[in-house]
């Protein structure tokens, strides 16, 4: 009798505890919170729809990023519930793969390499095949997301400025992408000369800091 009254009392317990659970997690969502869900859904109908997974876009992989992760739990690849998601986001992992402007470009560009990195690392660490299906116009066959990955980090660490970090000093850094040549001005008339008005130095202000500027090779 006594095992059977604890046993009651047990299942009672764990009864009213389920119950709690169910009750918080259904709590309704704030308006706010509901604004949100609603416009990234209405960002990936977008992309669905105008070829962010399926063609060169400058940002497919904050586009895959964003499927990726819309999921509640499970998150990533093997969360993906929405019929031809999965197909979407290997269609958008083999263009940061395969893409000249991504994974195949010739030099570090932190903008496209950044996307390449994170697109590909949440891919791959939540189940999406090494070897993704191919959009129209780009071929995977026997490329590796994880190869990629690892083409892009060299890349990225042999292009990191040497030396170490400190305070005005670019040691350590990155720039966005190698520097792009100077245009030279067309030239102009000589200007008409004046007579020169006396000038006074400048008063030096303790407060202004001198403009830190990166002259190291990017």
């Amino acid at each position: 009798m006594m095992l059977r009254r604890t046993l009651r009392k047990s299942i009672s317990a764990a009864a009213a505890a389920a119950l709690c659970i169910t009750a918080l997690s259904a709590q309704a969502l704030t308006p706010f919170e509901t604004d949100v869900n609603d416009a990234i859904d209405d960002g990936l109908q977008f992309a669905r729809t105008n070829g962010h997974f399926t063609a060169y876009k400058a940002a497919n992989g904050l586009s895959l990023l964003a499927l990726l992760q819309k999921e509640t739990i499970p998150a990533g690849y093997d969360g993906l519930t929405v019929a031809g998601d999965k197909t979407l986001a290997q269609n958008a992992a083999c263009i940061l793969i395969d893409n000249g402007n991504f994974g195949d470009r010739g030099g570090f560009y932190s903008y496209y390499d950044g996307q390449v990195l994170m697109g590909l690392s949440v891919y791959l660490s939540t189940g999406g095949p090494d070897t993704p299906a191919a959009p129209a116009g780009h071929d995977c066959t026997g490329r590796s997301a994880r190869a990629t990955i690892d083409k892009v980090v060299d890349r990225a660490l042999a292009t990191q400025t040497g030396g170490a970090p400190a305070a005005g000093s670019c040691a350590g850094f990155w720039a966005t992408a190698p520097p792009a040549a100077t245009p030279r001005r067309p030239s102009s008339p000589a200007p008409v000369s004046r007579r020169p008005r006396p000038s006074t130095p400048p008063r030096a202000n303790p407060r202004t800091r001198p403009a830190f500027r990166c002259s190291t090779p990017r």
